[in-house]
């Protein structure tokens, strides 16, 4: 198991950090023909899609990984609930974009900032990414990450082509980025459905249980998407769209981290609902593990962000870096949900991850109403940091029963405090406190984590009993 999920790992990190470096170095060149105002519009839009995905979602890709999973061998029952996710999907995907098209142009005088039509481009995007996005999540339960990094490779290649064609060649600004997006993954929807579904096998008992068990994160899902997208929107509406703009060069600024957090999540949660390596020192050790690989690359981002700014990208956007320190640091906690929510779902503890969500959403929305208007695009990152530290903060002290102390975490948010205060010092003292962090890390990994790691994924694998503190009850 060790081998493989490290593998896995590595496979959907490449593909991910492959894209997320070629967005990035990309960039630089869209900038040129993107204002920070018309950067804003398309960030402000994505909160659009990306709110039209978790309606169309309904909780379904983690219901469907918990039911899939258990089904095990049977494969039978694996065909009736992937063709029951994906016919609920379906159809309420149409349902929603098409009200959504036709309100959004009946009310077309309403659009202030952009024009309706970049509102129906964004949200009608939502329904082929989510049906692609699900076949990928296909992939990853059936451990086959060369045929997601396949499908992925495919899909960014295509809209990224079409995107920069559009924008640099037909001068199609914000509109060629979203009919981008829109094509690739309508066009490739076909083939993933062909290549991934190999047979169908519906009955529609087979969907209640499905919703039953995923409404819950919908619910949790609506919370997410308060409190990490809807900032754009209490930005543009109590600021700016240049603040939008700036406050969206930040987070592209950060991708790294995210990058880290996507990799590990699509490696890691179908092995720990599978294998349940619930050991109380398997546990531990792998939060204390993530939390110092997250803090490293958060560390270098606050340290640097300055620099990359000046280096890559042209000076309209370089007033996003005093944004980057809280963002990052905020990412930090956000990542260590990772391990703890999975605790918690192996708890059967899933309305209290909604109820932390709830109340991160809301307090972001709060925060920003105060903050945005006396500190612009400054506000909401601080804002951010919060909403995050209360969530990872919270999620652990829920799923505190499976792990021993707090102390590494409270060492490695001080660290990144620390770096944040000498962000703007020369280099050699950047780069000795950079230095200095690697060394301990480099400790940690050879004192601790080897001697506890390895028993685990070897009893995992089998060679002996995995002692059971954590049981999974029925949905």
């Amino acid at each position: 198991m060790h081998k493989a999920f490290l593998t896995d790992a590595l496979i959907y990190g490449g593909v991910d950090i492959l894209w997320k470096f070629i967005n990035f170095a990309l960039f630089p060149i869209l900038a040129y023909f993107l204002s920070v105002e018309e950067f804003g519009t398309y960030t402000l839009l994505n909160v659009v899609t990306w709110f039209g995905l978790m309606l169309i979602n309904c909780g379904l890709p983690v219901s469907f990984e918990w039911f899939y999973l258990r089904a095990g061998s049977d494969s039978q029952e694996q065909k009736k609930i992937i063709t029951a996710s994906l016919t609920w999907m379906a159809l309420l995907g149409a349902l929603l974009v098409g009200s959504g098209l036709l309100s959004s142009y009946l009310w077309r005088s309403s659009f202030i900032n952009f024009h309706w039509k970049l509102f129906a481009i964004a949200w009608a995007t939502a329904w082929p990414m989510a049906l692609f996005q699900f076949l990928c999540n296909i992939c990853r339960v059936n451990f086959s990450p060369w045929k997601f990094a396949g499908l992925q490779f495919l899909q960014n290649s295509l809209a990224l082509c079409l995107g920069l064609g559009l924008v640099i060649g037909y001068n199609q600004g914000t509109e060629g980025l979203l009919w981008g997006s829109f094509i690739s993954f309508t066009v490739l929807l076909p083939f993933a459905y062909r290549w991934v579904v190999p047979s169908v096998a519906f009955h529609i008992s087979s969907l209640k249980p499905l919703l039953l068990f995923g409404i819950p994160f919908l619910i949790n899902d609506l919370a997410r998407w308060a409190y990490t997208l809807l900032d754009r929107f209490w930005l543009e509406q109590l600021g700016s769209l240049t603040d939008v703009g700036l406050f969206g060069m930040a987070f592209k600024l950060v991708t790294p981290l995210i990058f880290m957090i996507t990799a590990f999540n699509l490696a890691w949660t179908p092995y720990a609902l599978k294998e349940k390596p619930t050991s109380r020192g398997f546990l531990n050790t792998s939060y204390i593990l993530w939390m110092w690989f997250l803090t490293g690359g958060a560390l270098f981002l606050i340290l640097f962000a300055q620099e990359v700014l000046y280096l890559l990208i042209p000076s309209p956007f370089w007033e996003a870096a005093p944004l980057v320190p809280p963002l990052a640091i905020g990412l930090v906690f956000l990542g260590s949900t990772q391990i703890t929510q999975v605790v918690l779902m192996q708890n059967d503890q899933t309305k209290k991850i909604a109820l932390i969500a709830w109340i991160g959403g809301l307090f972001n929305c709060l925060g920003n109403f105060v903050l945005v208007p006396l500190m612009g695009a400054q506000g909401s990152a601080l804002i951010v940091l919060a909403t995050y530290g209360w969530i990872g903060m919270a999620t652990y002290a829920l799923a505190r029963t499976s792990f021993t102390q707090l102390k590494p975490t409270i060492a490695m948010v001080a660290i990144l405090c620390f770096g944040w205060g000498i962000a703007e010092w020369n280099w050699p003292g950047k780069c000795a406190l950079l230095a200095l962090f690697t060394l301990g890390a480099l400790f940690l990994l050879r004192l601790r984590v080897i001697s506890d790691l390895s028993p685990n994924f070897r009893s995992a694998r089998g060679r002996t009993p995995l002692p059971t503190e954590i049981t999974i009850g029925p949905p």
